[in-house]
């Protein structure tokens, strides 16, 4: 197979189309990151070039009526692989670069021609992303990747009825639409917060933040949890004193404690139980914080029996250093690497090739293997 040489056009367009911004709020996604404008990346054979390298919510459960599979043929039907990526800039802040270098690291990893383009549409109005889409589809792509809130899915579903349509960033069960061109792979936190239910004691406490995700999250955990007695505490400001929350607090003594919240906010409630002698029977917490960061954060000594879901798999080495070189750590950003499953998806039945990725997409959503892992020393470590 003859290689393409488009490293450098690649991130030329990328880079000089782009305008960083910082949000201030945390996108309803998780970690804030940047974010580009539109910018379009193209591929074109080189002649003679046969060596060179590429190196770049609260659950819903409607009565749903049956919806045709994806099949094979709903992806070869649609022409040339043109990938459109889809971002509200206002809403979800920052995730696009991740999310758009990812893509490109997975492109170039398997090395044929492709276009790829991002489209802002702003916000999640009707108005907004019906424009955003009428735009993709007067350009030619017929697949988007769209990693927008729940009310972004529901007007993209509205709106675009004909082209393959991936949701890195939504859980097929936590939405009502009905769509056969809509495939979902967002994480289902509630399964994971029943495996971690499986690791705590009868004593349950719960630290949550104030935003949509952790709101959601706290409400699957006390709807799966046994006994209804559960100390529940919401942090509505980040900087709060851990003084106010812990002193003489007796309902985090030997408790199953859960961190709804932000990585930053988790560290520093957490780094403060030892100055008021708590000693937790263990700390807990979906794949929100899931993060190398939290080995220099959180001391040793403070970080022990703190159990957490993962969803991230096996990622193939070669594509992990390429995103790496552009800033994208696939191994712990979920929306980076749900994004990358689904373009994964489209490409294997594209060109009949095997996927590089484990998770089966069955009907319209792709199936994590769900993981516990502990923290040992400076390593997540699977518990058996």
């Amino acid at each position: 197979m003859k290689k393409r040489v488009f490293v450098l056009s690649i991130v030329m367009v990328v880079s000089l189309n782009a305008g960083w911004i910082t949000p201030d709020n945390e996108a309803n996604l998780g970690e804030p990151i940047e974010l580009p404008q539109e910018g379009v990346a193209t591929t074109q054979p080189v002649q003679n070039q046969t060596n060179s390298s590429s190196v770049l919510g609260e659950e819903v459960e409607p009565q749903i009526p049956e919806v045709r599979e994806v099949s094979i043929d709903d992806f070869k039907r649609l022409g040339s692989l043109k990938i459109a990526l889809l971002v509200p800039k206002r809403v979800i802040g920052s995730y696009s670069k991740k999310v758009s270098n990812a893509i490109l690291s997975y492109l170039v990893h398997r090395g044929m021609d492709f276009e790829f383009e991002v489209f802002d549409s702003g916000d999640e109005s009707g108005e907004n992303i019906a424009t955003a889409l009428a735009k993709i589809k007067n350009k030619g792509y017929n697949y988007i990747i769209a990693p927008v809130t729940k009310d972004g899915a529901f007007m993209v579903s509205e709106y675009e009825k004909d082209s393959i349509v991936y949701i890195p960033t939504v859980n097929k069960k936590s939405s009502a639409i009905v769509s056969g061109n809509i495939i979902f792979g967002g994480i289902d936190y509630k399964n994971q917060i029943k495996k971690l239910l499986d690791y705590t004691n009868d004593k349950l406490a719960i630290l949550s933040g104030s935003s949509q995700v952790a709101r959601e999250l706290t409400s699957d955990v006390m709807s799966l949890y046994y006994n209804p007695n559960i100390y529940l505490k919401s942090i509505e400001n980040s900087t709060i004193n851990p003084k106010y929350l812990l002193k003489n607090n007796n309902n985090f003594q030997n408790a199953s404690i859960f961190l709804n919240m932000p990585l930053v906010t988790s560290a520093s409630i957490v780094s403060s139980f030892a100055t008021y002698n708590i000693k937790p029977f263990g700390l807990y917490s979906t794949q929100v914080n899931y993060s190398p960061l939290l080995f220099n954060m959180i001391q040793q000594k403070d970080r022990q029996n703190f159990y957490i879901a993962n969803s991230i798999g096996y990622v193939n080495s070669k594509l992990n250093d390429i995103a790496q070189n552009l800033g994208v750590k696939l191994k712990y950003n979920w929306v980076a690497y749900s994004s990358v499953i689904g373009v994964d998806k489209i490409y294997s039945r594209f060109y009949d090739s095997e996927p590089i990725f484990y998770e089966d997409m069955v009907g319209h959503e792709i199936k994590y293997k769900d993981r516990v892992v502990k923290i040992v020393g400076d390593e997540f470590k699977r518990v058996k």
